[in-house]
């Protein structure tokens, strides 16, 4: 079993370190890790956890990241859609 849990530091870094990531570079660099893993290890089972924000936490979180982030979050249930489809 792998659990991944990636993501919301690319996103973080692009409003506060002028990262220029994007939400599709996230994507095809997911699959890519995915991709590697399972030809590895053909029969293993993965779990993909959406990158998400705590409010009230260590980050100074604004309602203005939400769009963006969201972008991120759509492209991780597509792969684990694409992904558990086989």
């Amino acid at each position: 079993m792998l659990s991944i849990l990636v993501g919301i530091n690319d996103f973080w870094r692009t409003l506060s370190h002028n990262h220029k990531g994007t939400a599709k570079s996230y994507k095809d660099d997911l699959r890519k890790l995915l991709n590697r893993g399972l030809k590895e290890l053909p029969d293993l089972k993965i779990m993909i956890c959406e990158p998400f924000v705590v409010k009230g936490g260590s980050a100074i979180v604004k309602e203005k990241w939400f769009p963006a982030l969201m972008l991120y979050q759509t492209a991780t249930k597509k792969i684990a859609a694409d992904y558990k489809a086989g």
